[in-house]
């Protein structure tokens, strides 16, 4: 990635995320406390629970209004919603950035925007 194009995306990430009146969203529990949140209502630590789970925190109407930024977890990173879409794609149709926590990143974080060139 050239010195233009970082230029370019950090403009674009302070700009989104820094937006008057918009939060940041931190969904980036690891699997065991997500496990913890799915136990204290009866449902067992499955992907398949976590991912319903964290659709229904990106697709909550209107999220956008209120959240310029999205902290992940890496499973997140990776995973799409109970009907298909992926989840990093959902957020940024909602000008949402999406990030992730760099302690076990093994991917280019910013692999969204690059593809929306």
């Amino acid at each position: 990635m050239g010195f233009y194009m970082i230029m370019r995306l950090l403009n674009y990430v302070q700009k989104t995320v820094a937006s008057p009146g918009r939060g940041i969203l931190a969904m980036d529990e690891s699997n065991a406390t997500c496990g913890k949140r799915l136990a204290s209502i009866g449902l067992e630590n499955t992907e398949a629970n976590r991912q319903a789970y964290r659709t229904l925190l990106v697709t909550v109407p209107g999220l956008g209004e209120c959240i310029s930024g999205a902290i992940l977890f890496e499973e997140t990173l990776y995973q799409s919603t109970t009907d298909g879409r992926k989840i990093v794609d959902v957020l940024v149709e909602q000008n949402i950035v999406p990030g992730i926590k760099v302690d076990k990143v093994r991917s280019t974080p910013f692999q969204w925007f690059l593809s929306r060139e």
